[in-house]
């Protein structure tokens, strides 16, 4: 069952179940001899009637650690389909979050940007649609706590296993319906300390834009006698698209010291990362902090690691129908009247000046994500571990959105401003404690895992919402003085909520002579 072609080619054939091929080449052809979990071979021909191959096992390959749940197995193990990315095989270049690393990567991985605003994040699909209203995104664990794909910048990260198939993931549950992406952050490193950078810029631009009127392109509409009685001519030659879109330069800078002893070490990185829209007054911008540090003692029986990475973003989002304003806008209409102001129709049913949509409101989030976490590690016997770990994730975020006395809904609706605050916050709580143990027999391998699991959300958020002011110069900052707060019409809702999830879980695994392997895993919630 061995693959045999001419290099450089598709021309080739499979060995039968004696190894036996026959494939008519070329005397100075190379054959390409290769084969799943062996080394691949390059023989020239030089005339010979018959070439006998003998393949290597590809040891490395299939001694390759992956992370699977709640530990890790040899590649040349799994039962499972998991695929595992290193570092070294990451896309390279501008990415908007860890998950554009694996674009391409990971067979049956779907990975999209839905669209072209610089605050979204990437959608993930990865075993189909699995539920009839429920979402389908993958279940993403970063160093053993739930997460996202934002919680660490991608600069930071060594490997991402993805699991794919229902036998690997049922150690996570239900939340594992969807598969599972297991986020490895680098780690700290025995040596001298070691200072490393790494950074890049990117330039961005509209590579086909949507086909519309010239000012040229309408006028001669007026000739036409299908739409000359629709055709205004207000005098303008105006490229809307152009005027509410740029061509951004985003960069990224990280920068990570690592070094220690055998028994101590620690890795420390801080990433800057800067990301303009395409659209004006749209980019966001984010810093993070990362700290690791890893000690052992007692002959290395007991080992503790601690992580912290605390991310602050700051992102300007904008009314995306903007885009559609423009491409609907008469191209000869003037951008500003003659005192200033912004051109506006006058009615809602007609197109609202896109430039003033993107300069005269701001919708502005800030938040900071802080995740923590603490391990124990055990290991009174050869084969036995026994490890705790709990970690703890909290989010902060404040939202502004206002606008102006220039905003079509004071000029055309006369609000004289809106105001909307949010604030929400969320702390997940984790504490896991896990047992597992490994022996070897002869040629019979037995390992076990067992566990508990106890998790506490807690959400709580509030908002508040004003109109008609008297100024528009504080911005998001006086709402007592709105008159609809005087009027009592301005509207004020909270929430907090909570739930907490405890389970028990466990995993055996068999293999006889590396020939017969089973697995078996099982998750009460």
């Amino acid at each position: 069952g061995a693959n045999v072609v001419i290099k450089g080619t598709t021309n080739g054939t499979i060995t039968d179940i004696d190894g036996n091929y026959t494939l008519d080449v070329p005397v100075s052809a190379i054959l390409q001899i290769s084969y799943i979990g062996y080394l691949t071979q390059d023989v020239p021909v030089n005339g010979k009637q018959q070439i006998n191959i003998r393949l290597v096992e590809d040891t490395q390959q299939l001694d390759e650690v992956v992370v699977v749940g709640y530990g890790t197995q040899k590649k040349g193990e799994l039962t499972s389909s998991i695929s595992s990315i290193k570092s070294e095989t990451f896309i390279q270049g501008s990415v908007q979050d860890a998950a554009q690393l694996l674009q391409g990567k990971v067979a049956g991985l779907g990975i999209v940007m839905p669209n072209g605003d610089p605050t979204s994040s990437s959608q993930i699909v990865l075993r189909g649609i699995g539920s009839l209203k429920g979402d389908r995104v993958p279940l993403v664990i970063v160093d053993g706590v739930p997460g996202d794909m934002s919680t660490v910048a991608p600069e930071d990260i060594e490997s991402i296993d993805v699991i794919k198939d229902g036998s690997a993931a049922a150690i996570y549950g239900t939340r594992g319906t969807n598969g599972v992406i297991i986020i490895t952050t680098k780690k700290a490193k025995q040596g001298k300390a070691s200072l490393e950078y790494h950074g890049y810029v990117a330039f961005e631009s509209i590579q086909k834009q949507t086909d519309v009127l010239t000012a040229s392109d309408y006028r001669r509409l007026a000739q036409d006698p299908l739409f000359k009685d629709n055709i205004s001519d207000e005098g303008a030659d105006v490229n809307w698209i152009d005027a509410i879109t740029r061509n951004p330069v985003n960069h990224t800078h990280n920068l990570s010291l690592r070094g220690g002893t055998e028994k101590t070490n620690y890795i420390a990185s801080i990433t800057y990362r800067k990301q303009d829209g395409i659209l004006l007054n749209t980019g966001k911008e984010a810093l993070t902090f990362k700290i690791g540090l890893n000690h052992s003692m007692m002959d290395d029986k007991l080992k503790i690691q601690l992580n912290v990475n605390n991310s602050t973003i700051k992102q300007d989002v904008t009314w995306y129908n903007a885009y559609l304003q423009a491409c609907l806008m008469n191209p000869t209409r003037p951008v500003y009247n003659e005192d200033g102001s912004y051109k506006e129709y006058g009615t809602s049913y007609k197109p609202y000046n896109p430039v003033a949509l993107l300069n005269e409101e701001t919708d502005q989030e800030k938040w900071n994500q802080l995740l923590a976490s603490g391990k124990i590690t055990f290991s009174p016997i050869e084969g036995l571990n026994l490890s705790a770990m709990a970690a703890m994730q909290r989010y902060d975020s404040m939202r502004d959105k206002w606008n102006t006395f220039n905003y079509f809904t004071t000029t055309i609706e006369n609000k004289n401003a809106e105001v909307t605050k949010w604030a929400a916050g969320s702390m997940d709580r984790t504490l896991e404690l896990t047992a597992d143990y490994f022996k070897t027999i002869g040629k019979h391998e037995f390992s076990g895992l067992v566990g508990y699991s106890y998790q506490d959300f807690e959400r709580q958020g509030s908002q508040m919402y004003a109109m008609d002011f008297p100024t528009d110069i504080f911005g998001p900052w006086n709402i007592g003085t709105a008159q609809s707060t005087k009027d009592g019409k301005s509207t004020i809702s909270s929430y907090k909520n909570g739930n907490k999830l405890i389970s028990f879980f466990g995993r055996l695994t068999y293999n006889y002579d590396n020939k017969y392997m089973l697995m078996g895993s099982l998750r009460r919630e």
